[in-house]
Formats: C-alpha cells, sequence, structure tokens
C-alpha cells in the first residue's frame, strides 16, 4: 500500500470514528445539543483537526443521512434488477426495503425525515450537498424504473412514476411520524408496520390494472 492509499485508508477511518461518536452523542443528548468540542473530545480530536475532516455539525449530521440513504438505496436497487418478482411484488418489496431501512436506525430515520424539511442543508459544503442530491437521484430512478416496469408490463394504471413515488414516500414518512408520536404517548403500540402494509396494499389495489381498464391521461 503507497503513502497515499495509506493516508486515504485512515483519513476514512477517522471520518468513521467522528460519525461514530456524533451518532452516540446526538442520540444521547439531541441533535441540536452536542457540540464541536464534544464530538471533537469524543473522537480524540481537537476541534480545529475534526474541522479538516466536517465543515460544521450540520454536516456530520448530513453526511449520517447519507449513509443511510446509501442503505435504502442498495435494497431498492436489488428490487429493481430482480428477475424473478412481479411487478405487484416489487411494489411489496419496495414497502419492507423502506420499513428495513426505518428499523436499521429509527432515530436517524426520523431525524432524517425532519431535517429534509429543514435549512440544514443550506449549511453543508458543495461536495456533501452533491453526494446527498446524487443518492437521492439514484433512489429516485431505481423506484421509478419498478413503477414503468409495472406500465410497461400493463400491470399497473400508468401515471407519472415521480409523482407517484413522492405519493408513496409522503404516505410512509408520514406514517413513520405518526405512529412514533403515538408511541410517546403510549410506548406499547407499535402498529407501523403493519399500518404501513396496509397503505402499500391499498395503493397497490388502485394500481392494479384490470383487463377492461384503459389507463387515465398523465
Amino acid at each position: 500500500m503507497g503513502i497515499h492509499e495509506r493516508k486515504d485508508r485512515e483519513k476514512e477511518i477517522r471520518r468513521s470514528q467522528i460519525l461514530k461518536v456524533a451518532k452516540k452523542l446526538f442520540y444521547s443528548k439531541g441533535l441540536n445539543s452536542p457540540t464541536i468540542e464534544e464530538i471533537a473530545t469524543g473522537a480524540e480530536l481537537s476541534p480545529g483537526s475534526l474541522y479538516s475532516y466536517f465543515k460544521n455539525k450540520d454536516e456530520i449530521f448530513a453526511t449520517l443521512n447519507i449513509n443511510l440513504l446509501r442503505f435504502m438505496l442498495e435494497k431498492v436497487k436489488k428490487i429493481e434488477c430482480s428477475t424473478e418478482l412481479t411487478p405487484q411484488q416489487k411494489l411489496d418489496a419496495l414497502s419492507v426495503a423502506w420499513y428495513d431501512t426505518y428499523r436499521a436506525d429509527p432515530q436517524l430515520f426520523l431525524s432524517m425525515v425532519r431535517s429534509q424539511a429543514s435549512e440544514d442543508l443550506v449549511n453543508i459544503s458543495d461536495g456533501v450537498l452533491s453526494e446527498m442530491k446524487q443518492v437521492n437521484k439514484e433512489l429516485v430512478t431505481a423506484t421509478c424504473n419498478i413503477f414503468n416496469e409495472g406500465f410497461q408490463k400493463e400491470a399497473f394504471i400508468k401515471c407519472h412514476p415521480v409523482a407517484l413515488g413522492d405519493i408513496i414516500w409522503a404516505i410512509v414518512t408520514g406514517l413513520v411520524l405518526w405512529e412514533e408520536s403515538k408511541k410517546t404517548l403510549d410506548p406499547r403500540k407499535n402498529y407501523l408496520k403493519s399500518t404501513l402494509d396496509l397503505a402499500l396494499e391499498i395503493i397497490g389495489r388502485g394500481l392494479i390494472k384490470t383487463n377492461n381498464e384503459a389507463s387515465p391521461k398523465e
């Protein structure tokens, strides 16, 4: 291994350590409570050294979001590339992929959903923002390809794939936020999976194209 490769590897290890420490502090103290100094101390760095890896706290959090989005993207791409699943089965698999992403890191998933509607993204560097946009673009493309396959095979009523993806994603994130709010009042309540399955089942029924049914105008 050459000098440059070793330095790149060491930098990536250090970045991973910073993210690990930051995530732990975000969870224990709340998203806005940890300071750069606390994160740096946990990662055994000076604040000045930490800034050579991340522009600010918002960028650290954005990078955690990107990692979770990549986890989701990997699952969605597997569904997209499957030659064994029918369009309806792929729609069902999408529901599982989104739920699995939530279950992989519930707190980060919730924070990610909330941060996408905030001003935090204006404080991150162009490189990190471009990376987030690229991952989101790939997610939209893979999801749309799944819907388009259903349209092409005349399994689904044809509609705009991006709009359909937005509708389903809004339902998924809305249900996550709603069910989590109910758990705050009563921790014993945990109906997210069954409610999400029902929502996607209803959407699937509406998308299924019958032999006598014409596609509406886009």
